[in-house]
Order: C-alpha cells, then sequence, then structure tokens
C-alpha cells in the first residue's frame, strides 16, 4: 500500500480526513518473531498517542485468511489536524520504516470515517450535478 497524498493547496486539504488506516500483509517468512516485536511497539505507540489526546481511538483488526493481500490493519481515528502532524512526525516514520522492513505491503493511508462520510457524500453530490450540467 501507498499513502495518499492529497494537493498541499486550497483550504480543503484534510478537511475531511478524520482517520488514518494503516494495513499490513504477512510477515516477511523467517522474520515472524520481529514482526510481533514491531506490532507491540506499534500498539505502545497508538496507546501513547491516546493517553495524550492526540488521537480519539484506535482499533486493531487481524482479517482470517482469504487468498488477499491486506492480513490486517490499525484504524485510527482522532482530528484531521492532528492526524496529519501525527501522520507526518518522526516517530510514524521511524514506526512505518521498522514495519516496512518486516511485514508485506506496509502502508499509512489518511481515511473518512463517521460523520465526515456524509461530509464527503454531499461534496461528491453536489460535485457530480454540477459537472453533468
Amino acid at each position: 500500500m501507498k499513502r495518499l497524498s492529497f494537493p498541499t493547496k486550497g483550504r480543503y486539504r484534510n478537511m475531511f480526513q478524520n482517520a488514518l488506516f494503516v494495513g499490513w500483509g504477512e510477515p516477511v517468512r523467517g522474520r515472524e518473531q520481529v514482526a510481533t516485536k514491531v506490532f507491540g511497539e506499534w500498539v505502545e505507540m497508538l496507546g501513547s498517542w491516546k493517553t495524550k489526546g492526540s488521537i480519539e481511538s484506535f482499533t486493531p483488526v487481524f482479517l482470517t485468511p482469504r487468498g488477499g493481500e491486506l492480513a490486517g490493519f490499525f484504524l485510527i481515528t482522532g482530528n484531521a489536524a492532528k492526524l496529519n502532524e501525527l501522520a507526518t512526525g518522526e516517530e510514524i516514520r521511524r514506526a512505518t520504516m521498522r514495519a516496512e522492513l518486516i511485514v508485506e505491503r506496509f502502508g499509512v493511508i489518511t481515511a473518512i470515517t463517521g460523520d465526515e462520510v456524509g461530509k464527503q457524500m454531499a461534496l461528491f453530490s453536489s460535485m457530480s450535478a454540477e459537472l453533468a450540467k
């Protein structure tokens, strides 16, 4: 997975993005124990962010085997500005690099959840109606 990026100009950047999706595939063969350690580091980092109030919540999810590339993910929610700051900070960059070295298809992606989905859909409806004219 690759990090999605949006234009840095304009007032709409990060307007609706109130979540981070951190996804991963299978551990690199022979590195399973290290992958477990790095997973624990992520849980500690996210727990620390929650305790500090930097994020609202995080949910770790493991997916059942089904032949796909995604084995699991963290869904991290919070204030868009705080999440953007965290997503571009040194701590997550180091944690991401460590994970990329021992887990296949690791990535951090901005996401939209909750009430913000309705706002995004309203914007989409408005823009598609405008362009249909």
